[in-house]
């Protein structure tokens, strides 16, 4: 089994610094490949496919500190953009798993903790997938919200003041996770102290 050493770490920056540098100093002229219609060397192309998917996890990885807001996503929305006009298909399955996980942690964040501010973050990690294209691994979010809402649903007059303050943002996380909210609001609708 390979661990991680000191060295090694020393030897990734390295690379990722040589890739970098590598996209950077020829971007100029990789622009005026594709203005003339000539295809990008293999080399510089990889370096490209490799920075640009770099640069794109580290973008959405710091849009974490802004709670993913759609519009705080010009950095990711620029890395999408450049790739495209480069023709660099971009791996994001890495921004997958880190979406994906992040979503699963705000979740069950709401649903111990309650707070329209952790809801709409997961709101907002389903726009950030849905712009980019990605397909999230929702299934435990999806679960660990069913059975809050279900235990909700078994008794609405209970529902928690947090969960009331975002009440549209739950139903609107429950119909991006297709969980039927319609049958949600019937049973809540029946407690007359929902504000």
């Amino acid at each position: 089994r390979w661990t991680e050493t000191v060295e090694d770490k020393d030897i990734i920056k390295k690379i990722n610094s040589v890739y970098e540098h590598l996209y950077d100093d020829h971007r100029i002229m990789d622009e005026i490949y594709r203005s003339v219609h000539l295809p990008i060397p293999r080399g510089i192309h990889y370096a490209m496919e490799y920075t640009l998917g770099r640069r794109l996890y580290l973008a959405v990885c710091d849009l974490q500190n802004q709670g993913f807001h759609p519009r705080k996503a010009g950095a990711v929305t620029r890395m999408m953009e450049e790739a495209k006009s480069f023709g660099v298909e971009l791996d994001r399955s890495g921004v997958a798993q880190f979406l994906s996980k992040q979503l699963v942690e705000a979740v069950k964040r709401f649903v111990t903790e309650g707070g329209r501010e952790t809801i709409v973050i997961c709101l907002n990690i389903g726009k950030l997938a849905k712009r980019m294209g990605i397909e999230l691994d929702r299934r435990r979010a999806e679960d660990d919200l069913f059975f809050f809402l279900k235990r909700l649903i078994a008794s609405p007059r209970s529902i928690p003041h947090e969960v009331r303050s975002s009440w549209d943002q739950v139903v609107q996380l429950a119909a991006d996770f297709r969980l039927n909210p319609e049958g949600l609001l019937k049973a809540v609708e029946k407690s007359s102290t929902l504000s």
